[in-house]
Parts: structure tokens; sequence; C-alpha cells
């Protein structure tokens, strides 16, 4: 499976020679809907739901998440997560024992609901709830064509360290297969190869996206 994650390309060549890939928390993501469930009364009435999520974002405090995208297509994804196709894309391949850390986002207008009987103490249906929370997402970010690879940020098999900057950074993933320049990045196709291949990274392609003579594509040829 490829897929894909967009961002802009101020620290490419930082996060090469340090070999760190930043890593997003549930609690700065950019919906404010995230991990908010609705909560219907006995009466049938809705009571608010923020408690709740804060109780959840604390309960997912020392879990980390790379948003990524199987469509490296659309110019709604370049211009949005990639500073306006001034950024790059970097691209992943999974394999089967990967797939298993990837939640795969619906788009429903339909929140997800929090039922008096579910208990959030008993495993099971924490797990049950928590995977169908970190799911769901409304129908207007469907463009994203989301996939969301989850870490455990302590006792987990990946090793993750916090930056000066606050924020939390893994080592460059093995999956990695290729960099994708936008079309107006500001970056040179070799300078990027160098400094992959100087620090280890050589099977690592890098080539430029470029847009599409018939439709409203952005192209990206095969590696």
């Amino acid at each position: 499976m490829k897929l894909f994650h967009f961002t802009t390309a101020r620290y490419v060549i930082s996060s090469i020679l340090e070999n760190r890939f930043k890593l997003s928390t549930f609690m700065n993501l950019n919906d404010p809907f995230e991990v908010m469930p609705i909560m219907r009364e006995k009466d049938g009435h809705y009571a608010s739901a923020v408690l709740v999520r804060h109780h959840i974002q604390d309960m997912l405090k020392n879990t980390g998440l790379l948003c990524l995208s199987a469509d490296i297509s659309s110019t709604a994804m370049w211009g949005h997560y990639a500073d306006r196709h001034k950024g790059v894309a970097y691209e992943f391949h999974f394999e089967q024992e990967v797939l298993g850390t990837l939640f795969h986002v619906e788009y429903k207008n339909e929140r997800v609901e929090l039922s008096d009987k579910t208990n959030l103490n008993i495993k099971a249906e924490y797990k049950e709830f928590i995977i169908t929370l970190l799911g769901r997402k409304a129908e207007c970010w469907g463009f994203e064509a989301e996939f969301r690879w989850v870490f455990p940020l302590i006792n987990g098999k990946v090793h993750v360290t916090v930056g000066k900057d606050g924020f939390i950074y893994m080592a460059i993933p093995k999956e990695l297969k290729r960099i994708i320049l936008g079309v107006d990045c500001p970056l040179i196709e070799g300078v990027v190869s160098n400094a992959l291949h100087e620090h280890g990274f050589k099977d690592v392609a890098v080539t430029r996206a470029r847009l599409s003579d018939r439709d409203y594509r952005v192209i990206v040829d095969p590696i």
C-alpha cells in the first residue's frame, strides 16, 4: 500500500541530516471535532461531550500519529498541506505487518455516539470505541482520503524523542521510499538526493510533481 504525507519544504534537509520525523498528537490536530463524541441522555436529548473529549485526549496523550493520504494527485492536498505546492509529499510503502497500525478514516456527518451503556473502563469496549472515534471525520474532509499511522509513545516498538521545540519526533521510517517535491517547491532534486545518500538513505528516491495537461490533477510518475 502506498500512502503520502504532505508537509512544507522548510525542514526537509534538517530532517534528513538529523534522521528525525515529526509526529502529531491527537491534541494538536486541526479539526475541533477530533475525538469528540456525542452523548445521548436517557430522555433523548444530547449532552455536551467536551469534558469527555478532554478525558479521551488525556487517555491518548501517549499516542502519536502521522496523517497520511491515499491521493497524491489532489490539488487540494498539495495546496492545503504542502504550502500551496511549494512543499513536499513523503511517499511510504507499507507491508502487511504494518497495516494493523493504520486506521482508515471514514467520512460521515453522523458523529460517533457514546452510549450510557459504554464502559470505557473495560478494555475491549474502550478499544472498539476509540478505533471508531479516531476513524471518523465529517464528509467535508473527504478530499483528504486519510489514513492514520498510530504509534504508542511509551513502551512501543518505535523510539520517539521530544525536541527542544517541544514537538515529538521519530527516526525516519524504513517505509519511506520517495520524497516528492511540489511543482513550485524551491528545493533542488539533486541536493535532496545527495543529502539522502550521504546520510544512509540510498533507497529513498527524489522526484518532482508536475501539473496535468488535461485536467486538474497533479501528476507524479511511478518510481
